[in-house]
């Protein structure tokens, strides 16, 4: 009897290892509408178009209009320096970029 119920249990964890491996999982290419998600709930991260992100350091849209009239300010906010204008074509990127990433066995 004993030996019945182990044999039953390794044929059940041998069916679901074999139909489990053969699943493929399907990973959304592109993030869901944002009414199909729970962010409208929520408050979502700001998305300051025309602000600037310097090495992590976000420079407001009005702060870097004031800046890019001087000198000093267009130096601050020069790619040289690490700046990054953050636009839409920008957050776009990043979030195709999230959605494709993929990952092999070396992560």
């Amino acid at each position: 009897m004993r030996s019945r119920t182990i044999l039953i249990l390794i044929s059940l964890l041998i069916i679901v290892g074999f139909l489990g491996f053969q699943l493929e999982l399907n990973l959304p290419g592109r993030p869901p509408a944002i009414d199909k998600t729970y962010t409208p709930l929520t408050k979502s991260p700001p998305t300051d178009i025309g602000s600037y992100d310097v090495l992590g350091y976000v420079v407001s849209k009005e702060k870097a209009e004031r800046w890019l009239e001087t000198d000093k300010g267009r130096a601050a906010l020069s790619p040289d320096r690490g700046a990054v204008k953050v636009t839409e074509e920008l957050i776009d990127l990043g979030r195709d970029a999230f959605y494709q990433e993929t990952c092999t066995l070396t992560c």
